[in-house]
């Protein structure tokens, strides 16, 4: 299976079809994640409906493709998947900080260059002397002893060079197949070729149920690719809640600006992937998003 959806293909997929949260690209297989603008209000159609017609040649007999009262997107289409990174390299706040050091060193230099002449000559200026006139002598002048008056001294302190403050370096975005969570420990897999739920269950000491009870809507075949989460060392459902793999595909989102896309409750969030709630996700990083069951 192709990672990505190319000129060639591209009328073999539906244009209408998309990310809630980006609408020039979507999964190039059956996922909730995929979202048909024609519908009223957009959301994601079947995953039957979605293998037929959405991602088939037959897109143009879906009674949603004959609504024309919205544009199609671009005909290139990428798998969220496979976005490039695209992070601020960190020599460059490295080399930033640095500058800023070397400025604030030569203010401190010059200030003290200034400072030092200054306190030498009020601490070597000369000692004037009084001259007295006598009434009942001949006029003629005297020298009497000289008045030492106070002179004002200044200790010099010397100026403490600033040091450098810890920089907060961001946690690393989490790796497949590394467990994280609170509650549960959790991991993210991605769907190798030859590769099935009975092989995935025997890797991770669990079994076929609980993988299902972990991932919301699974479908019955599983895709190459596909990333799935896993409850490892976990052999019974009970309190294993649905979930979804998520891709960040934005700069400068957090946890908190998640849940609140998403619509679920912070804290879950924060446990599911062990993040604090000003946690800054990079794009291209994964997280685990809790799923909310709809009331019969």
């Amino acid at each position: 299976m192709n990672d990505f959806i190319n000129n060639q293909e591209e009328d073999k997929t539906c244009p209408f079809l998309g990310l809630p949260y980006d609408w020039q690209t979507a999964m190039d297989y059956p996922s909730r994640q995929n979202f048909c603008r024609r519908k009223r209000p957009p959301s994601a159609p079947d995953e039957t409906h979605q293998r037929e017609y959405c991602l088939n040649t037959t897109f143009k007999q879906c009674t949603f493709y004959a609504n024309e009262s919205i544009p199609a997107k671009p005909a290139l289409q990428a798998r969220v998947s496979e976005n490039p990174l695209r992070r601020i390299p960190i020599y460059l706040w490295v080399l930033m900080g640095i500058l800023v050091f070397s400025i604030v060193l030569l203010a401190l230099w010059q200030i003290i260059a200034r400072v030092i002449p200054a306190v030498y000559l009020s601490q070597n200026a000369p000692i004037p002397l009084a001259i007295t006139r006598n009434a009942s002598a001949d006029m003629s002048p005297t020298l009497s002893a000289p008045t030492l008056e106070p002179v004002a001294t200044f200790t010099f302190q010397p100026t403490l060079t600033p040091k450098a403050t810890a920089t907060f370096t961001p946690a690393p975005p989490r790796l497949f197949e590394t467990p994280f969570g609170t509650d549960h420990r959790f991991l993210l897999h991605r769907v190798s070729t030859g590769e099935d739920l009975v092989s995935i269950a025997a890797r991770y000491n669990t079994n076929i149920n609980v993988i299902r009870a972990a991932n919301y809507n699974m479908p019955q075949e599983l895709w190459v690719d596909t990333v799935i989460i896993v409850p490892a060392d976990v052999m019974e459902t009970s309190g294993i809640q649905p979930m979804m793999p998520l891709e960040i595909t934005v700069n400068g989102m957090t946890m908190n600006d998640l849940a609140l896309q998403q619509g679920v409750n912070l804290d879950g969030l924060m446990a599911l992937n062990e993040r604090p709630a000003n946690y800054v996700l990079t794009p291209g990083e994964w997280v685990i998003v809790p799923c909310i069951q709809p009331t019969p």
